[in-house]
């Protein structure tokens, strides 16, 4: 209708429905900018979170390539994103080495892992040397990244810098290792009391906490005033008894200073003893041995290798060292005295110092048992210890064991450990048995011939043997036994009586260890427990992470008890918020009411339940789909995964589809309204030549010829979609055809176009008849859409696609394309209609065929493209084509001559329509060519043979490619090419998209002609054919 025919009624109701477009188109408006707005914050804060995290992040891609690095990593790794996102994960710049410096095997790389094994893996510590050279110990989380089909595509890492961790570690390591070096040098110098023990005990001491074998101690003797070297290991072994002054060499040196010192290059020291023997020495260290303010001795250690030299600490620990070796020299010359003194006395006090030396003993004893608290090496320290006391290199101990019907020897020593270890016995059985009976200590002096001895023949090699009960409370443990083998060697009272007291401090120290036992072994379980929680919790955590996907805990109620940590961006609303309400409070109605009946199937079936939903994220529509499954206490486990990607594929295979069936309607009816066209536009073509251009009858002709054109249009439209067609491409500048077409379509219209076209925009290979009619249809959609005018911009430029955007939406390969777009300054597309523009059949249009924008597409597919579309209601529509960018030069155009030339010659007709034949021929008469007419491929066959041997060769041929019944082109130009390799011949389809169509050439075609044609395009086409000048 025109605007000046409607009424008062209709205009106003336009203008109503205009204003309610706007305020929705307002309302859209506002919407879209908070959702930007929101999205934007989001994205902010995280990377203001990756940049400020003081652990650095890396991300590497299947390869191993770097392609991000966060502020934390460069700090790090000491360089900076350019260069890390450069390297690879093996990139030998890295120079990896384990923590203490070997080589990394590829195995503890945690990259290699991931990819390996597609699980995260934490902890992984090695060393790399920064950008600066620095050498820094790092702690490597890294966690696989998925992709929807569950396939590693790259690894996250995250970097600790735990070099000064580790310097603090070691550095309390070996405190620790010297201060318990310091103990048990404590424990076993003060239990020496021989002067001679006690100097090699001092000097092998000193060498193991120094890391040294070669030591020596150098005593001044006053009576000479000489230095003497009285103990020697290592290579001083062969020093001992050398004497010095007490002015000279080290040792002068610190008996004037009563300093520690070290002198870290001997050999060239200008104050050492000029002896060539002690030319061997690189590193020497001395410390004086004092008592009280004197120095009475120098303890010296050294080291022969030239690189090895004292630490800071280990001259310190050695200071130390000294110190308690001079109270125990002190101790030992008192003993030493006090010996001397007893000596005298020996007879008379003969009994007290006996007691002196088992007490002295019994103290070394506990000393020695009450450190040990491992089950096993305390029973072997107590026989030992036991046997030593008692001056017998035989002995065993025996447990009761926990059922309480038998005792079984557990260790022993100075026998054949085979026979003893293992060995049971019953209460009363033997020594070990009477004992376990009793409860009181038994000594047998004569055990082969006593009448409850083992009747086992190994225990007959005991003469005497003596045992004493290990008591826990008042309860026996277990026992000690010792024996000797020699005949006429006995126990006395004094030896039970020391055994005794042994045994019961042996009795304090097991009931200590078997408590130590049970508090580890629980110890132990509960950090394996522990450990095995937090590494369950940790992969489950990264599971989470990787899976990506939403995973919520919610009641029967729909209240959201837990969220795991997934991807936020994936939640209706942040997290937080979430917690604690119900679905009711945070959906309308209807879609809470539909989310808590899924939560109802769940629970009352006790089966998952499996759902598709959509929700608006972030501005856009998602679809997900979801598992609701039933857990403990009334409530589910719902997971949720993004799967709109699925759907816009679905989508797409469903226009396919669409595509697929009109195709198969198209090639169906194709052949045959071409024939009906071909004839009537042939005829229209002819009957215009006999009538004069002023003459009605020529105007009703033209008119008729323009109508068969448009319905030839129509076909060609419906033929685009016939399944396995292909445009016929030639290289080209698209330029000059997006400018030809778009200024032909807009002629006399009241759009004008404005260009944005670079001069140097890449070649591409199209059928340029099926890309005007590309821009054909789009223009006549702009200009639908602008009825009052306006602009319409045109743009082309030069685009390179990367993989990362055929991910957002754009399914093509990665490569070079050119891009055109069309935006108009319309009404725009309705939302809901979008998704159908591209539909065949689908219109909005009055009078419309929806068949523009499905050609369209269809087109631009079958070119290996993409279209888009943008469109806002009052705003306009913007349609973006992607076309591939071609490496081969621009054809040049071929002029098109103005005056058809009249033939000459003889052309054979093949084609199966009578109707087409008479038509055709009658073109070519009037072109005043000679001409012959066959039905089918053998008449043809027939014909050009029989004008061969005649000598009247033809000098083209025109068929139809598909004859139903018969023969056809493809199989007939083959046979002709047989008998005339030089034959010409022209193929000729109502199929103008089928295959051999498009490469006619490669079928043995000199040219072709599309169904229907006009006399000119016969005649231009038969020319070119006969020139040699067909495309």
């Amino acid at each position: 209708m025109k605007e000046e025919d409607k009424t008062k009624e209709q205009l106003l109701e336009e203008l109503e429905s205009l204003r309610r477009q706007i305020a929705e188109l307002k309302e859209a408006e506002t919407k879209r900018r908070r959702a930007e707005e929101a999205l934007r914050e989001s994205e902010e804060r995280l990377v203001r979170i990756v940049e400020t995290i003081a652990n650095g992040i890396l991300i590497k891609d299947r390869t191993g390539r770097i392609t991000f690095a966060n502020s934390a990593a460069e700090k790090i790794l000491g360089l900076t994103r350019d260069v890390l996102t450069e390297r690879t994960y093996d990139d030998p710049a890295w120079k990896v080495t384990t923590v203490d410096g070997r080589p990394l095997p590829e195995e503890s790389r945690a990259f290699a892992w991931v990819l390996r094994t597609g699980k995260p893996v934490y902890g992984m510590e090695y060393a790399l040397e920064r950008g600066d050279g620095a050498r820094v110990i790092l702690s490597n989380n890294a966690a696989p990244l998925l992709d929807s089909a569950g396939g590693v595509t790259g690894v996250v890492s995250s970097l600790n810098d735990i070099t000064e961790y580790k310097r603090v570690e070691e550095k309390l390591r070996r405190q620790n290792e010297y201060l318990m070096a310091l103990y048990e040098t404590t424990l076993a110098l003060m239990s020496r009391l021989e002067l001679n023990d006690l100097l090699e005990a001092i000097v092998t001491r000193a060498g193991a906490l120094s890391g040294t074998p070669h030591g020596y101690i150098r005593l001044v003797e006053p009576e000479t005033a000489e230095g003497v070297l009285k103990v020697g290991l290592g290579v001083y072994s062969k020093f001992i008894g050398h004497r010095q002054r007490l002015d000279q060499g080290l040792f002068g040196q610190i008996l004037q200073t009563g300093q520690p010192m070290m002198v870290e290059d001997f050999h060239n020291w200008p104050g050492r003893l000029p002896d060539p023997n002690f030319d061997i020495f690189r590193a020497v260290i001395g410390v004086p041995l004092k008592s009280g303010s004197q120095v009475v001795g120098v303890i010296g250690l050294a080291h022969l290798e030239e690189s090895r030299t004292f630490r800071d600490d280990e001259i310190l620990l050695l200071g130390q060292f000294a110190q308690l070796a001079s109270i125990a020299l002190d101790n030992a010359r008192l003993y030493s005295s006090a010996q001397q003194e007893l000596a005298e006395r020996k007879r008379t006090e003969e009994k007290v110092h006996k007691q002196n030396e088992y007490l002295a003993a019994l103290h070394e004893t506990a000393l020695g048992l009450m450190n040990r608290l491992e089950l096993e090496d305390l029973l072997e320290t107590i026989v030992t210890r036991a046997a030593a006391l008692v001056g017998t290199p035989q002995g065993f101990v025996s447990l009761v064991e926990p059922e309480g019907t038998h005792i079984k020897i557990q260790v022993s020593v100075g026998v054949d450990k085979s026979k003893f270890i293992g060995y049971r016995l019953k209460p009363g059985e033997g020594l070990i048995g009477k004992v376990w009976q009793t409860g009181q200590p038994l000594v047998v002096n004569h055990y082969r011939t006593w009448s409850n001895r083992l009747l086992d023949p190994y225990f007959s090699i005991f003469h005497a043997a003596m045992g004493a009960p290990l008591k826990s409370g008042v309860k026996v443990a277990g026992v000690i036994g010792l024996g000797h083998l020699e005949e006429g060697r006995t126990f006395g009272e004094d030896e039970i009586m020391l055994l005794s007291r042994f045994a019961e401090l042996a009795s304090i120290a097991l009931d200590n260890a078997r408590l130590y036992t049970s508090a580890q072994r629980e110890l132990a379980e509960r950090k394996r427990a522990e450990e095995k929680l937090r590494v369950s919790e940790a992969e489950l955590r990264a599971l989470f992470v990787a899976m990506n996907d939403v995973i919520l805990v919610l009641d029967a109620q729909g209240r959201y008890l837990k969220i795991a940590p997934t991807n936020p961006a994936l939640l209706y609303k942040p997290p937080a918020s979430l917690i604690g309400k119900t679905l009711h409070d945070v959906f309308p109605a209807p879609q809470a009411d539909m989310f808590l009946g899924y939560i109802r199937r769940a629970l009352e079936t006790q089966q998952p339940v499996n759902v598709e939903y959509r929700l608006p994220i972030g501005g856009a529509e998602t679809w997900f789909a979801a598992t609701i499954t039933p857990m403990l206490e009334n409530s589910v486990i719902w997971i949720a995964r993004d799967i709109t990607e699925r759907k816009r594929t679905e989508e797409e295979l469903l226009k396919a589809r669409k595509l697929e069936s009109i195709g198969l309607l198209a090639g169906g009816i194709a052949h045959d309204f071409n024939n009906i066209l071909t004839a009537i536009l042939m005829n229209i073509s002819l009957a215009k030549r006999y009538a004069h251009p002023g003459d009605k009858l020529f105007k009703s002709l033209a008119e008729a010829e323009k109508a068969s054109l448009r319905a030839r249009d129509l076909t060609q439209q419906l033929l685009t979609f016939s399944k396995g067609g292909a445009p016929i491409r030639r290289t080209a500048s698209i330029t000059e055809l997006i400018k030809d077409s778009t200024e032909f379509a807009l002629r006399g219209s009241n759009i004008r176009c404005e260009f944005s076209i670079p001069e140097e925009l890449w070649p591409v290979e199209i059928d340029e008849g099926q890309m005007s009619r590309v821009m054909n249809n789009l223009i006549i959609n702009a200009q639908q859409a602008m009825p009052d005018g306006g602009i319409l911009k045109v743009r082309g430029e030069n685009v390179t696609i990367a993989i990362e955007e055929t991910r957002q939406g754009l399914p093509l390969p990665e490569g070079r394309y050119v891009k055109i777009s069309l935006e108009d300054q319309g009404t725009g597309i309705p939302p809901e209609h979008l998704p159908r523009i591209f539909d065949p059949y689908f219109t909005t249009k009055q009078g419309g065929s929806g068949l523009g924008l499905a050609t369209t597409y269809s087109i631009i597919k079958k070119h290996e493209g993409y279209i888009t579309v943008k469109s806002e209601l009052g705003i306009g529509t913007t349609f973006s084509i992607y076309l591939p960018a071609s490496q081969k030069q621009t054809l040049p155009q071929k002029s098109t001559e103005e005056r058809l030339p009249l033939g000459q010659g003889r052309v054979l007709v093949m084609d199966d329509e009578e109707v087409i034949r008479e038509a055709v021929s009658q073109m070519l008469r009037e072109m005043k060519y000679e001409v012959k007419v066959a039905k089918d491929g053998t008449e043809t066959i027939k014909l050009y043979r029989e004008a061969q041997e005649a000598g009247q060769p033809f000098d083209a041929v025109i068929m139809d490619l598909t004859i139903p019944g018969g023969m056809g082109g493809k199989e007939t130009v083959t046979k002709l090419i047989e008998i005339d390799p030089h034959v010409k011949v022209i193929v000729s389809s109502g199929y103008s998209n089928d295959p051999i169509m498009a490469n006619y050439k490669q079928h043995g075609f000199s040219g072709f002609i599309a169904k229907p044609y006009k006399f000119e395009e016969l005649s231009k086409t038969l020319r070119d054919v006969l020139m040699g000048t067909s495309a």
